[in-house]
């Protein structure tokens, strides 16, 4: 199968998409997962503008590769300098901060589309 031919110059850039996944540490407790998965929530909420697309879900695939990654947010912003301004806010940076002590891992990608 032949994939499409990239997009013209003319065409709208694609959305600038970030996916962040988490392991959380051992002795987090159930309240304080649900605290910051609230939190986030609440961040998207309140930064609406610059977000999209939000969704959020728990891993359900069963093939042993997620490296322990439990949950999974997604979100989609408009352009670079969309997410750049969420990245930079005030609030954003204070919830990235309160992820000590609940997280233990943290992988975050971002990307646009090239096909």
């Amino acid at each position: 199968m032949a994939l499409p031919p990239p997009p013209s110059g003319d065409t709208p850039l694609a959305p600038y998409r970030h996916i962040v996944l988490f392991r959380f540490a051992n002795d987090a407790s159930p309240a304080a997962i649900a605290n910051l998965k609230t939190a986030f929530r609440a961040l998207v909420t309140s930064l609406g503008a610059l977000v999209l697309t939000f969704e959020a879900g728990v891993n359900v695939n069963d093939e042993g590769l997620d490296g322990g990654l439990t949950d999974i947010f997604f979100m989609s912003f408009a352009d670079a300098a969309s997410f750049e301004a969420y990245k930079m806010h005030p609030e954003h940076v204070a919830f990235v901060k309160s992820l000590e002590g609940v997280v233990a891992q943290a992988t975050v990608l971002d990307w646009t589309s090239s096909a």
